[in-house]
């Protein structure tokens, strides 16, 4: 039995008459404008009723057709009394089922709240009679015009489906889920919800994730038996909704994106964020919006939220030179132009805040001179922190494991030996043994401090360990001026890194 009956409370042998009875009963009953949902199940219920009715009909006639029965004059008057015809047309083609013609063939409109069923044929042939009297012939009979049925494009439908989803929000989208008659229909409904799929897996359309989430569930994608991969679906999910908070009239929905307990966002933060990412490329600004140490973060967690990873990743409203710009100032491993102009301006302006201390304490002392060591304090915060971002990239350069390689491995190899003979030179040869033992004792702490984080130790300061090597440290003291120790020792602490560490792998 079809649940279609069942839910029409109808017989199994209910005709399609009976079920456009009870459907159009119950139509009284259950509205569209009041409760949308029992509407759409009521229509689906009509419709499967519907089909298994018609199917039931078609293999009666088959039946009959195979056993060869005919008509009698009793059943054909039984027939006609029961089609909607004229009425006078009933009774006459009943009196003259009985009284006359030997050959009849006549057809019938049935009644159907849906436009689209066609004029059915019920009976077309020759049919016996018994022989009487001769009569007027019967009246024929044209079938009722119907109105063309409109063919529904899914492709189409789909494209609306999917606009509307990118502009609703999502109590606004289900209501029009629910109130589109196009999506009433068993055999129009998953055409759609095809084509809708396919658009959304192939192409970039912002939508929310709550606004996807109905469309899963009126289109079947997250049953068990829909064919689409969960996993797939929900990438899918998040790559429309990081699209959809991406657009500048989401900033409410981009906050509550980006906010974690640990680092909240507002709002207002959000455009701010947002706009950095997508105004015009402008050098000067960019830097001047970076210089806060904070904002280098907030924006590269922003990126990574968004699943922005570099510049091919950015999609419009994204300009492209600027999530390079950040993400060139968020990789701390690499020494990049856009670092080293963010360490330049920001050493310049700790430089001018020097400046105009030493500046206003000799104006108000009335010493020129502290004018002047102004300058040169300005100059020398200027040039560490000029050199303070090369210097700490080259530390990390040296301290990277050999896998996976880094880039210039020769160089990097061969660095603390270079730099070991370099002062040498420096001292005997340059007649500077100042500069020169500087230098060999920055070369003595690097390659210990490479050999130490290489080798996977771990310093634990001790109280007791300070009081053993506080004699080392005085003598330590008077050896800075000898600078060939210090050559002595970087490379004794690079020769055993290099053994353990290049060599023996």
């Amino acid at each position: 039995m079809s649940w279609g009956h069942a839910a029409l409370d109808l017989a199994e042998d209910a005709d399609e008459r009976a079920v456009k009875r009870a459907y159009a009963a119950r139509l009284r009953t259950t509205r569209p404008d009041d409760d949308p949902v029992a509407f759409q199940q009521l229509h689906q219920a009509y419709q499967a009723a519907l089909d298994w009715a018609r199917h039931r009909a078609h293999w009666q006639d088959e039946d009959e057709d195979e056993r060869g029965h005919d008509l009698s004059a009793a059943q054909a008057t039984g027939i006609a009394e029961a089609l909607p015809l004229d009425q006078a047309l009933a009774r006459s083609f009943a009196h003259d089922a009985t009284a006359a013609p030997a050959e009849v063939v006549w057809t019938a409109v049935v009644d159907d709240a849906d436009a689209h069923d066609p004029v059915r044929i019920l009976d077309r042939g020759d049919t016996p009679f018994p022989p009487a009297a001769p009569a007027a012939p019967a009246r024929a009979t044209e079938p009722l015009p119907q109105p063309a049925a409109a063919q529904l494009d899914p492709g189409t439908f789909a494209q609306r489906v999917i606009a509307e989803a990118q502009q609703s929000e999502p109590a606004a989208f289900e209501r029009w889920l629910q109130l589109r008659p196009e999506l009433w229909s068993l055999r129009d409904k998953p055409l759609i919800g095809d084509h809708v799929l396919h658009h959304l897996l192939t192409h970039d359309a912002p939508i929310c994730a709550d606004n996807f989430d109905l469309l899963a569930q009126c289109f079947g994608w997250d049953d068990v038996g829909s064919g689409l991969d969960p996993y797939e679906a929900n990438a899918c999910r998040l790559r429309l909704h990081r699209l959809w908070v991406l657009q500048p009239r989401n900033q409410h929905g981009l906050a509550r994106y980006l906010h974690r307990p640990q680092a909240p966002v507002n709002a207002d933060e959000a455009r701010t964020r947002l706009q950095r990412l997508t105004r015009p490329w402008q050098p000067w600004r960019a830097l001047w919006d970076a210089w806060p140490a904070h904002r280098v973060a907030a924006m590269r967690d922003t990126l990574d939220l968004l699943g922005v990873h570099d510049a091919d990743d950015a999609v419009p409203p994204l300009r492209p030179a600027q999530v390079a710009f950040w993400r060139a100032l968020a990789d701390g491993q690499r020494l990049s132009w856009p670092r080293m102009q963010l360490a330049l301006l920001r050493s310049a302006l700790c430089a001018l805040v020097v400046l105009a201390v030493m500046t206003l304490l000799g104006v108000l002392g009335r010493a020129p001179a502290v004018a002047m060591q102004g300058v040169y304090a300005a100059l020398l915060v200027m040039g560490v922190g000029a050199l303070l971002l090369p210097l700490r990239s080259l530390g990390q350069w040296q301290l990277a494991e050999e896998h996976p390689p880094v880039r210039w491995p020769l160089l990097r190899l061969w660095l603390i030996p270079l730099l070991a003979i370099g002062a040498l030179l420096v001292i005997h040869l340059g007649d500077a043994r100042i500069a020169g033992s500087a230098l060999a004792w920055a070369t003595l702490g690097l390659s210990i401090r490479r050999w130490w984080h290489r080798a996977g130790y771990v310093f634990q300061f001790n109280g007791w360990l300070l009081l053993g090597i506080w004699p080392f440290l005085k003598l330590g003291g008077l050896a800075l001026m000898f600078g060939e120790v210090a050559v002595v020792g970087a490379l004794l602490a690079w020769t055993v890194d290099a053994m353990t560490k290049v060599v023996h792998r």
